[in-house]
């Protein structure tokens, strides 16, 4: 009913979208684990949907919470694998969700992307900072590009995933990242250098990324 307050039909329609388009779940997605917080974003390519994040959002972690932005209800997952060449994890996507998903673009881009969007799935003006920035976009509007901490990985259908145990993929990751720790203060320990040249790496980008930290000064055992 009409209350004749004198305001345009169009204006009231135009709130009643613009409130329930902010109560609708995003493209974003909120990543919480026992440890900490980050954010992923969902993509689908096929049939099929996933969460991509950095995989670093698992160390030292025993539970993982995934929820579409704007969304109280946690996203049912399957299935986790790593990029083969970057530090990217994606975990499938189970049922119906009613959150929108990205389509991948379908090569490398081999320029700038036009457009990017921010963390809260709101889109970013690249000459007024890019410090939200999480997602590029190409010209036709498909995720091309994700970045983690102020690195911009590519992301398209070509680029190869290699399906992981969740306790190896734990192992790892938990590894990897003490040994980082420990090579931010300058040196490894004995144990974390042995640790690293004899696992046996799920992907060539751990392998690779385990034998940089090799080169930092192992620690001299205190008597």
């Amino acid at each position: 009913m009409c209350p004749q307050c004198g305001c345009p039909g169009e204006a009231i329609k135009a709130a009643v979208v613009a409130a329930d388009e902010a109560k609708r779940p995003k493209r974003i997605a909120t990543i919480e684990t026992n440890n900490t917080k980050g954010v992923g974003v969902l993509v689908k390519e096929g049939n099929d949907r996933f969460v991509i994040m950095d995989l670093f959002l698992l160390a030292d972690s025993t539970t993982l919470t995934i929820s579409a932005l704007g969304s109280a209800k946690p996203l049912t997952y399957a299935e986790p694998s790593l990029s083969s060449d970057s530090r990217l994890l994606r975990f499938k996507v189970l049922g119906e969700p009613t959150a929108d998903f990205f389509a991948v673009a379908d090569s490398a881009a081999t320029n700038q992307s036009p457009s990017y969007l921010s963390t809260s799935d709101q889109s970013l003006d690249p000459n007024k900072g890019m410090s939200q920035a999480l997602v590029a976009l190409d010209e036709k509007r498909q995720i091309s590009g994700i970045q983690i901490e102020s690195t911009w990985i590519p992301l398209h259908a070509e680029l190869k995933w290699t399906a992981v145990k969740p306790s190896d993929l734990r192992q790892q990751v938990d590894l990897l990242a003490h040994a980082r720790d420990e090579a931010a203060r300058g040196q490894l320990s004995p144990q974390t250098k042995s640790a690293l040249e004899n696992n046996h790496w799920l992907t060539p980008f751990l392998s690779s990324f385990a034998t940089q930290l090799q080169k930092t000064p192992t620690s001299t055992p205190k008597p």
